[in-house]
């Protein structure tokens, strides 16, 4: 009786053991949202409009971002003119909304992560970010309100 007791607890904790092991696991340990040191720790450091997203790589694996009106805080003149971040959350992958205004954080390829990578400009997290560029932002107005009226004069 004993013996069979043992068995089964055996057997239980085998199928514990398995089940466990074919649960998802995510790979991604960084707390989401922007860390105090990402502007820190990032290569270019930049305030810009996201205008389109597509999938890139073989299977999907990359989102990449087309971006315009980029406003640099750190890095110098951008090399690219689109970021890209994993499709995969696992992955710390983010999402973003198009269009939409972001602050962000990335490498000197453009890549970002969901680690303080990338962050809706008007956040509160970036409040004083924001309010150190909003001469440039102004500027950035009034030259689009310029093509506009130059694009259309008034009849």
């Amino acid at each position: 009786m004993r013996r069979q007791g043992f068995a089964r607890s055996v057997k239980t904790a085998v199928f514990v053991v398995l089940a466990l092991s074919a649960m998802p696991v995510f790979a991604c340990g960084c707390q989401f949202g922007p860390s105090k040191d990402a502007l820190e720790k990032s290569s270019h450091a930049f305030l810009a409009d996201v205008i389109s997203a597509a999938p890139d790589g073989r299977d999907g694996e990359w989102t990449v971002f087309g971006i315009t009106d980029a406003i640099v805080r750190k890095g110098g003149p951008l090399p690219f003119d689109r970021v890209r971040t994993s499709s995969s959350p696992s992955a710390c992958g983010m999402s973003l909304l198009v269009p939409g205004k972001y602050w962000f954080f990335t490498d000197e390829g453009g890549n970002f992560t969901a680690c303080g990578g990338a962050v809706e400009a008007y956040d509160s997290a970036v409040k004083e970010l924001t309010e150190s560029v909003l001469p440039q932002i102004i500027e950035q107005k009034r030259a689009e309100a310029q093509r506009i009226r130059e694009a259309h004069p008034a009849r």
